[in-house]
């Protein structure tokens, strides 16, 4: 399960979920050797401080999607930003066209009155401070994310063909509307899933925990692999070998994992943007955790309510 099974469903749920989505090309980056460093570095105290081998997992995967990330969070809230404005943007050129303005013209009274974000209107400066020193579009490398190049791509060759007229404008911004509307309708049909990625890892950690202790209470026997090792956090007060629970619990790390790299790419249309990653292996480690402090003499408490045998009388 862990090694293969896991793995390969991760991977199958990944490659769904993008070829559900609309067609993309982000250039987002993250910093791969920082994220490398940081995880190795603290899988290795982690595991001199003796800890579980699904904390040592946990806690490298944290600190290396986090490094890795940082870069590729501010660049898709950036780009993002961007998208958001792009439609507005290019009604309101639509607009001004319609009035007899040239798209330079146009672009330099929406980066001073567009009711845009700030980086975008930051942006939108920037582009006309190039074209009042005489660039044109199409020299400039505008964009910061895949339709927003893709935008000022096209304006730049309706400007170098001598282009300009009102239809062509409607043109290029019914085809920006559509594709936000898409990725939009896409975004939301996921939200049920994303709570899923949050919620199924922290569910499962508590079914090994309620599974260890029935078998606890039925008195079920061991299989035969007798140890005295507690490397599980749920292994000190059950019957089964330890090492059987030490597998769930790394299960339920790469359960984590692979649910929130789903998860993002289902929301942000990358796989790169790991935060979710970090925040689901926070919260699956806190419940492995909580079960390793409080789960024996809970187990012991609530099932000492109930008679020796009682249960199995029932049976």
């Amino acid at each position: 399960m862990n090694a293969l099974v896991i793995p390969l469903l991760g991977m199958v749920m990944i490659m769904q979920i993008r070829s559900m989505q609309p067609k993309s090309a982000e250039l987002f980056s993250g910093n791969a050797t920082l994220g490398i460093v940081a995880g190795a570095v603290t899988g290795v105290v982690i595991a001199i401080a003796k800890a579980p081998i699904w904390a040592v997992i946990a806690s490298a995967a944290i600190a290396g999607t986090l490094a890795y990330s940082l870069d590729v969070f501010i660049q898709k809230r950036v780009a993002d930003e961007e998208e958001a404005s792009l439609a507005s943007f290019m009604r309101n050129i639509t607009e001004y066209r319609k009035s007899g303005y040239t798209l330079p013209r146009a672009i330099e009274k929406l980066s001073k009155e567009g009711m845009y974000d700030e980086s975008f209107r930051n942006e939108l400066k920037g582009i006309s401070a190039k074209l009042n020193l005489g660039f044109r579009l199409s020299d400039m490398q505008i964009g910061k994310s895949w339709i927003g190049r893709q935008l000022f791509f096209l304006l730049g060759q309706i400007e170098d063909t001598g282009g300009g007229k009102v239809r062509e404008f409607e043109t290029v911004y019914r085809f920006i509307e559509r594709y936000t509307f898409a990725k939009k309708k896409t975004k939301s049909t996921m939200k049920v899933y994303q709570m899923l990625t949050v919620f199924t890892p922290i569910g499962l950690a508590i079914l090994i925990f309620m599974m260890s202790a029935m078998f606890t209470y039925l008195k079920m026997p061991s299989f035969g692999i007798g140890s005295s090792l507690t490397s599980s956090p749920l292994s000190s007060y059950t019957s089964i070998p330890p090492q059987l629970f030490t597998a769930a619990d790394v299960m339920v790390v790469l359960a984590a994992i692979f649910m929130s790299l789903s998860s993002s790419i289902a929301m942000d249309f990358t796989i790169k943007n790991m935060w979710r990653v970090a925040l689901v292996l926070i919260l699956a480690s806190a419940t492995l955790f909580g079960i390793s402090l409080i789960g024996p003499e809970l187990a012991k408490h609530l099932f000492s309510i109930v008679p020796s045998g009682g249960l199995l009388s029932l049976i």
